[in-house]
């Protein structure tokens, strides 16, 4: 129902747009009528893009909290390689040393590593995409699913290399 109101408006902007072309024809002649069509053309173009479609705003916030997911997880795995605080310390020499070898043989730390890198590459492509106001409902649906699989699988690569790293102590 949004999508008719929505095309009701269009119509009516247009119609709107198109009498005043008329108009400025008639009472200028040829001049008048290419100035209120470009006028007209301005107009709908404008309204067109000031228009937001709730079900697309609403997709985005949705990749957006998808994206935060992602985030979290790097940001609490940048926070055990990089942080001063006692517990990330503990974390890196103590609980999970082998988190911080990118080159270990352990299955579950080199699948997370590869998800590391490869999330930070998609949330680059994930910003641009959210900076796109021509994205449609479609392709936003698609982004989304991609997302939110990648967040999962992310979510639990790092659960399982944690619990690997710590099975495996801190001699590697």
């Amino acid at each position: 129902m949004a999508g008719n109101n929505r095309n009701r408006e269009a119509a009516i902007w247009l119609t709107l747009a198109l009498v005043v072309a008329i108009l400025l024809g008639s009472r200028l002649g040829w001049a008048g009528l290419v100035i209120g069509v470009v006028l007209a053309a301005v107009a709908f173009v404008g309204y067109l893009r000031g228009t937001t479609d709730p079900e697309v705003e609403s997709l985005r916030a949705s990749l957006r909290m998808a994206r935060d997911d992602i985030e979290q997880v790097l940001d609490e795995f940048a926070e055990l390689q990089d942080g001063s605080s006692t517990d990330a310390i503990a974390g890196r020499t103590l609980n999970y040393p082998a988190l911080m070898d990118a080159d270990t043989t352990i299955p579950e730390v080199q699948d997370f590593h590869l998800r590391v890198g490869s999330a930070k590459r998609f949330l680059v492509r994930v910003d641009q995409h959210l900076v796109d106001r021509d994205l449609d409902r479609h392709a936003l649906e698609r982004l989304l699913a991609v997302a939110d699989q990648r967040a999962s699988d992310l979510e639990t690569a790092w659960t399982d290399a944690r619990r690997a790293a710590r099975k495996n102590g801190p001699n590697p």
